[in-house]
Order: structure tokens, then C-alpha cells, then sequence
């Protein structure tokens, strides 16, 4: 055999060196990766083993779904769109309000010089003429308190929408009710100043219409407060000659069923008497109870009917001298109180009068309960007013005589709730 040179020792050790180093590498990068597999440390020794009890793989967070880029670049669209149409406009009510605010002083400067002057004068000499602008000024005009009121709820609303106008990535949607109680002031705030330049108008021309006219004697303050005593003396006449009616033909009525009640009472003594002769002579005590059981039924139903018909007959006595101050409570519509007898009235579904349950928590009587019933009724109802005093917030209208009349409409409604949903004048 041939004898290895030094160069082939050389070279197969070279090779044997390659090979082991080769096969190491391979060996460790499968270890690596099966470790990576099994969620282990790649330098983690290849004797320790996982924790009993414990999966070999960590949780898996949620997989978040993918919000397309177009869905909430729309979002955002309508939300500013939304956002600035408000703010456009509160700047509108603002100007309206700006405007009303204008609109009340000039009428307070106006007014009292008026009642003062010699123009005033001329107008107070036509006794058609004073009637008219008494009526006028009886309104309710609003007030720069008003005014202030209704800047402070509008910015109160808007403070969040403005807010969130400098945020280019919100998608903040402002709510219908928001909107809907930011356009309520406007309605109010346009409602007030039309009102107020109506009444602008009418003074213009009744003093146009009275510039000939020479001047009275009186000043048209103190020809308004005679007139304002005159009616209240004419109330007051009214009032007493229908209280006297009312217990005339209220004591006939009560004598009448006095009589009746008495009649009926000793018809039910003689048949008891009966049934206790009877009784006796056959000795059936349990049919003389069972009788008067019946009788004192039928007397307590009698007392309940003749009571029921007491009632009916009060009723009828006071209901027409009411009837005029009842129509924006007893004609149909949609609005109504609502159960806490709350100081404004909210929208129904169901036109017709108003309803009683409703109208219970507003029949609390005290100067401010009996004033927010008043307010309520005078400035939301959609019924007809009739001949219910006016309440107004400026302060018009809220005398001693009218605040007797909204008790009696209250102390009424109170008495009689039951006859008058009986009779359709009332919802349940």
C-alpha cells in the first residue's frame, strides 16, 4: 500500500474540520427554530421543560378590525358639516337676539315718556283709542332680563360644539335634542321680536291717528289706571252677583234633596220595620239581617247618588261662568303638562283638551306654582286663549285680580276633574 504524504493528512483534516463545523451549524439552527415553534427561548436549555399547567403558546391578543380610512374620513365630513351648521346658526339667533335686545330698549325709553307726554295726552282724550293701547302694552313684549337669559342657555349649548369644531379627527355628532333646544331659542327670540314690532306698529299709528286730536286733561297713565279701576270694580260686581245666584239656586237644589234624602231615609225605615215585624212573627232572624244588610246598601248608594248629584248640580251652576277661562285647557290640541305640573307644557300625540292626570302636579296653588300654570298656558298652549288672563314674564298681567281668577280655575279643575272628563271637557 501506498503511504500517505503529509499533504493528504493536511487535507482530510481540513475536510473532517469543515464537515463537523457544517453539521454543528445545522444541528443548532433546527434547535433554534423548534424552540421558536414551540414559543420557548432559543437559549434555553435543552433540558428544562415548560411549566405543568401552563399552554405552551402565550394569548393571543384580539385581532382589531379594520376601519376603512374612507368610512371615518365621512364621519368626520358629516360631523363638522353638522357641527358648523349649528354654529351657524347660533350666530343667526345671535344676531336675532341682538336685534330683539335693541327692539326692548327702545320700547322702555319710549313707552314711559308717552304715558307722561302731550302726545300721550292726545291718545288718553279718545277713549278708543286708550282701550287700545291699554290692550297693547298688556302683551308680553319681552325684557332685556329675557334676553340675557336666552344668550346665556344659547352659549350654555354651543360651548361643546365649538369645542369640538378645533378638533380635526373628532367625530362628534351633535344630538337632534341639542339642536332642537338651540333652535327653541331662536323660535322664541323671532317670536318676541315680530310681537314686539307688531306692537311697535300699533303705537305709531295710534299716535298718527291722534296728532290732530287736541290733548286731555288726563295723562294716558292716568287714564289707564282709571280704566284698570273700572274693570276691576265691573269684576268685582260680576263676581258677587254670581256668587249670589249661585247660592240661590244652590239652596233650592240642597233643599230639594234634603227633602228627597229624608223621604227616601223614611221609606227605608218602614221597610225595615216590616222586615222586623215579619221577622218576629216567623222568627227569621238571619233574613231581618240580610234586610237591613240591603236597606243600608241602598242608603249608602242613595247618599252616594244624591251626593253625585249635589255635585253635578254645582257644576252646572259655576261651569258657564268659567267656560271662557277654560277654553285654552278644555279645547283640543296636542300640547299638554306634563305629570310633575312642570312650568312649561311638552308636545302630545293625541289632539284633544287637556288631560287631568296631567294637570294634577299644576294645580298646586302659590304664587309661583299658580304663576309658572299661568305662563305655561298664556305663551305654549296651541288652544284657543278665550278669556284666560294673560301672563306675562315682564311683569303685565299679574295682578291681584288675575291671580284670583287662575286660583279659581285651579280650585275648579281641582273640584270638578272627574264631571269634566265625563263630559269630554277633559282627557283621563
Amino acid at each position: 500500500m501506498r503511504p500517505f504524504q503529509p499533504l493528504h493528512v493536511a487535507l482530510i483534516g481540513i475536510f473532517m474540520f469543515v464537515f463537523l463545523g457544517g453539521t454543528t451549524f445545522l444541528i443548532n439552527s433546527w434547535r433554534e427554530d423548534s424552540a421558536r415553534e414551540r414559543g420557548r427561548d432559543p437559549q434555553a436549555k435543552g433540558s428544562e421543560k415548560p411549566p405543568v399547567g401552563k399552554d405552551k403558546e402565550g394569548p393571543k391578543e384580539p385581532v382589531k378590525p379594520r376601519v376603512d380610512p374612507a368610512v371615518q374620513a365621512e364621519e368626520q365630513a358629516r360631523s363638522k358639516a353638522r357641527r358648523q351648521a349649528i354654529l351657524d346658526l347660533k350666530t343667526e339667533i345671535g344676531e336675532t337676539l341682538s336685534t330683539l335686545e335693541q327692539e326692548v330698549i327702545a320700547w322702555e325709553t319710549r313707552i314711559p315718556g308717552l304715558l307722561k307726554s302731550e302726545d300721550g295726552k292726545k291718545i288718553a282724550a279718545n277713549p278708543a283709542r286708550a282701550e287700545q293701547f291699554a290692550g297693547v302694552i298688556e302683551k308680553d313684549r319681552g325684557s332685556k332680563k329675557r334676553v340675557k337669559e336666552l344668550r346665556v342657555r344659547l352659549e350654555t349649548l354651543t360651548a361643546p360644539i365649538e369645542q369640538a369644531i378645533l378638533d380635526v379627527n373628532t367625530t362628534y355628532f351633535p344630538s337632534d335634542t341639542i339642536a332642537a333646544d338651540i333652535k327653541e331659542i331662536g323660535k322664541e327670540a323671532k317670536t318676541k321680536l315680530a310681537d314686539l314690532r307688531e306692537i311697535r306698529v300699533v303705537i305709531d299709528t295710534l299716535q298718527s291717528d291722534s296728532a290732530s286730536t287736541p290733548p286731555g286733561e288726563k295723562t294716558l297713565e292716568k287714564a289707564l289706571a282709571d280704566m284698570e279701576a273700572e274693570r276691576a270694580r265691573r269684576r268685582a260686581e260680576l263676581v258677587a252677583k254670581a256668587k249670589q245666584d249661585e247660592q240661590d239656586s244652590e239652596s233650592k237644589r240642597l233643599a230639594l234633596a234634603a227633602a228627597k234624602a229624608e223621604q227616601d231615609l223614611g221609606n227605608a225605615r218602614l221597610e225595615l220595620l216590616k222586615a222586623k215585624t215579619d221577622a218576629a212573627r216567623f222568627g227569621i232572624d238571619a233574613q231581618v239581617d240580610d234586610t237591613k244588610r240591603k236597606i243600608d246598601e241602598a242608603k249608602a248608594a242613595e247618599q252616594k247618588r244624591i251626593e253625585r248629584a249635589k255635585r253635578e248640580a254645582k257644576f252646572d251652576a259655576e261651569y258657564p261662568k268659567l267656560k271662557a277661562y277654560l277654553l285654552p285647557i278644555s279645547s283640543p290640541g296636542l300640547k299638554q303638562f306634563g305629570g310633575d305640573g312642570g312650568p312649561r307644557l311638552v308636545m302630545g300625540t293625541t289632539k284633544g283638551p287637556m288631560s287631568l292626570a296631567a294637570l294634577t302636579g299644576a294645580l298646586r296653588k302659590s304664587t309661583e306654582s299658580t304663576g309658572n300654570f299661568a305662563r305655561a298656558i298664556s305663551n305654549w298652549s296651541d288652544r284657543p286663549q278665550g278669556s284666560f288672563p294673560h301672563y306675562s314674564t315682564g311683569g303685565a298681567g299679574q295682578t291681584p285680580e288675575n291671580f284670583e281668577i287662575w286660583y279659581r280655575i285651579q280650585d275648579f279643575i281641582a273640584e270638578f276633574g272627574d264631571i269634566m272628563v265625563e263630559r269630554g271637557l277633559l282627557a283621563p
